[in-house]
């Protein structure tokens, strides 16, 4: 407890040392100057009788030392006794303070909340090594469109570039995995050799893929995620005997990442890319690139140089491709694009509802302080100084803050708790998300500071009054219209706040109901939709029976009672891709 009460006392009492430091100092003078006047009289000169004073006095410095230390205890007593005696003033007026801790908890909770969203998706690094220099290279069409590269094009890259380090090519995909029993739709990803090393990251169990596994006809082998690791192989360590069929084919498990690592967001396998047959259209777009920058060079730098080797390439083949530049973006940025606006305007929204909920306690606060202004008259006219009134005040403040923080942080806890079991399939990185100690820090920061805040505009407005008018009859009318005036200019700043709130919510449900009366061009009562999955197959009599099997298919759907039409689509409209 000693060393609290010293971090304590030292945090408290930095605004005042300087002031303590100096009323010792005077108070040393005086001593020294006494003394010295009683040496001069016994007959010493002016320069032994300072001397002799300072000797007999003692070393200063420790002299100092020693009354610091008596006067330490003194202070951290008195605030004690404010924090005891602020629990004993908010227990009796249970009514005040139970509305105030519950609306500063649903301001402070909800701030928390969303903060750990925004911590969790937004500015929490990935957990990649350096993973600021790991970036997310796009095509870009006539049109300034941004486009997935084919793969003659990013072989281009790769090889015409030095401002890689290394560039991998990843093919995002559902399919149908059994680990030997019922098989799910799976998402997953076929990636190319450097993979890994744009990720600098390796498998934490077994191995990653040799290079002898990498071609056409080799056996084939997979990575697999710690999730699927853990729930869909048992957390088995012996790999050798883990088998997984992936679009019917079986798959010889060699290695296990470590929790965390899902790129593509949410993967839950890897296969080389490389033992499917290679695609040399220039105009088919099936690949994200990503890649690491190289020591020492700058985003700008990589940029000009993909920019400038893309134009080339666009004269070089004309119309055989359709991209006429390149961008390269920061991998965290193309991973949070969509969902950043929106996390933003949520933040802002819990700013605002936090400082609603500032402004009602800080109502509240006045017109209790309005009841008490007798009470703090009679104290600053028996002797207290108003700075030790404040400091009262914001003994009971803080107590209040704390006690709603932490009814905040089990807000904040049961929020986090609701988002994650919903599970939103546009929040990226939401397995980031997560109420930690940053988070709890967050919390208690801004706690600390609304009741500093409460604190500070309670106090100017309680000791402000005029002692004489205060204890007697007449101006009293008057303090009581200057507390008025006071509270009805808190009620107009949370009253414009409110309706800046409500204006946004409004528009934002507008926007969305707009958005459903949209026409999509087409009529959607009485459609269902099938979606089928193929397994990968470069094979032309697999291939050609896969085509026959679906003109079959829309025959006999065709044929069944009630159905007007029947088609098949590679890319469903106004949906993913």
């Amino acid at each position: 407890m000693e060393p609290m009460r010293e971090i304590w006392h030292r945090i408290r009492s930095l605004g005042r040392r300087d002031a303590l430091e100096r009323r010792l100092d005077e108070e040393i003078r005086f001593h020294i100057d006494q003394q010295t006047a009683k040496n001069e009289g016994a007959g010493m000169t002016r320069e032994d009788a300072r001397r002799r004073a300072v000797l007999a006095f003692g070393g200063l410095e420790r002299a100092k030392e020693g009354v610091r230390d008596e006067f330490r205890p003194a202070l951290l007593e008195d605030f004690g006794r404010d924090l005891r005696y602020g629990v004993r003033v908010l227990g009796r007026a249970p009514g005040f303070a139970t509305v105030a801790i519950l609306t500063l908890a649903v301001g402070l909770g909800a701030a928390t909340a969303v903060f750990s969203v925004v911590d969790g998706v937004l500015l929490r690094p990935l957990p990649y090594p350096d993973a600021d220099r790991i970036v997310r290279l796009y095509q870009i069409g006539s049109e300034g469109n941004r486009m997935n590269a084919s793969e003659p094009n990013f072989e281009d890259w790769k090889s015409g570039t030095r401002s890689f380090q290394a560039m991998a090519q990843v093919a995002p995909a559902s399919v149908p995995v059994s680990t030997g029993g019922e098989q799910m739709m799976t998402f997953g990803a076929y990636v190319s050799r450097e993979f890994f090393q744009v990720l600098q990251t390796r498998p934490r169990l077994g191995r990653g893929f040799l290079d002898s596994e990498r071609h056409v006809g080799a056996a084939p082998v997979v990575i697999v995620s710690h999730g699927f690791w853990q729930e869909r192989l048992g957390g088995e360590s012996d790999l050798d005997r883990m088998i997984v069929q992936i679009s019917g084919a079986a798959h010889q498990v060699v290695g296990v990442m470590a929790a965390g690592i899902d790129y593509p967001i949410g993967a839950d396998f890897w296969v080389p890319r490389e033992q499917s047959p290679p695609q040399r259209s220039r105009t088919a777009h099936n690949f994200a690139v990503i890649g690491r920058l190289a020591d020492g060079v700058a985003l700008p730098a990589a940029q000009a140089e993909l920019s400038a080797l893309s134009r080339l390439l666009k004269d070089r083949y004309g119309d055989d491709t359709w991209m006429v530049d390149a961008v390269a973006i920061p991998l965290r940025e193309q991973l949070t694009a969509s969902a950043r606006p929106a996390l933003l305007l949520l933040l802002a929204a819990a700013a605002l509802l936090l400082a609603i909920a500032c402004l009602n306690v800080s109502n509240l606060q006045l017109a209790r302080a309005s009841t008490r202004e007798r009470e703090l008259a009679v104290r600053l006219a028996i002797g207290a100084d108003r700075s030790r009134v404040t400091r009262q005040l914001l003994a009971e403040t803080l107590v209040l803050s704390i006690a709603a923080g932490a009814a905040g942080i089990g807000v904040a806890f049961a929020g986090v708790r609701a988002l994650l079991a919903l599970q939103p399939s546009n929040l990226p990185r939401i397995d980031d998300v997560a109420v930690d100690a940053r988070i709890l820090a967050f919390a208690l920061s801004v706690a600390m500071a609304t009741g500093a805040v409460l604190a500070v505009v309670t106090a100017l407005r309680a000791t402000r009054h005029d002692i004489r008018g205060t204890l007697g009859d007449g101006p009293r009318a008057v303090a009581g219209a200057r507390g008025m005036r006071a509270r009805q200019v808190l009620v107009i700043g949370q009253v414009a706040l409110t309706i800046i709130l409500l204006t946004g919510a409004g528009l934002l449900a507008r926007s969305f109901v707009l958005l459903l009366a949209v026409d999509p061009g087409f009529r959607t009562e009485g459609a269902l939709i099938l979606d089928l999955t193929w397994p990968y197959s470069a094979d032309p009599a697999v291939q050609a029976r896969r085509a026959s099997t679906q003109e079959e298919l829309i025959a006999r759907v065709g044929a069944l009672a009630g159905v007007q039409g029947v088609g098949l689509v590679n890319n469903f409209p106004i949906g993913p891709g």
